[in-house]
């Protein structure tokens, strides 16, 4: 019997999440509803294979007796700021804008919700940020890029 060589990559649950995009209580998570098919080694520790990364990947749903569907496609958002009207007419908020929408592109196989400002990180009254918390908020965002964690200020975590 000829088994494909992914099959025998295995990784355990941090490996996996990371390739995932997710957290390693996730992975575990989607083992115990059946989601997610796992091997345990001698010490008990999970393992997964890369084809299963691979079915997850794509969308295939579990095909031995699982009741469960795999969770819906992560809808994306992404945050640019520019701290001056100097760095949106040099280009920056674009390139920015660019690099993140084709990470999230690429990654996520959509398009995403783009949310701008032109401002300084203090500014509470960035109206981007703003619509992209309410966003949030209502729960139809499950994941936001930025280009650099500054773009954040701290100060709005409580908004969260």
């Amino acid at each position: 019997m000829m088994f494909p060589l992914s099959c025998f990559f295995m990784f355990s649950v941090s490996q996996a999440a990371t390739r995932l995009g997710v957290c390693p209580k996730t992975i575990r998570r989607w083992h115990s509803s059946g989601i997610l098919q796992c091997s345990r080694v001698l010490g008990g520790h999970r393992r997964i294979s890369l084809s299963e990364i691979h079915r997850v990947l794509s969308g295939r749903p579990v095909t031995e007796h699982k009741k469960h569907a795999i969770p819906e496609q992560k809808t994306c958002a992404v945050y640019a700021r520019v701290s001056g009207h100097s760095q949106k007419t040099d280009g920056d908020l674009a390139r920015q804008t660019d690099e993140l929408v084709g990470v999230c592109c690429h990654r996520f196989g959509s398009r995403p919700r783009v949310f701008t400002d032109v401002g300084s990180g203090l500014n509470i009254r960035r109206r981007g940020l703003r619509a992209l918390l309410r966003v949030a908020s209502q729960g139809l965002v499950n994941t936001v890029l930025v280009t650099h964690s500054d773009r954040l200020v701290l100060c709005h975590t409580c908004s969260l």
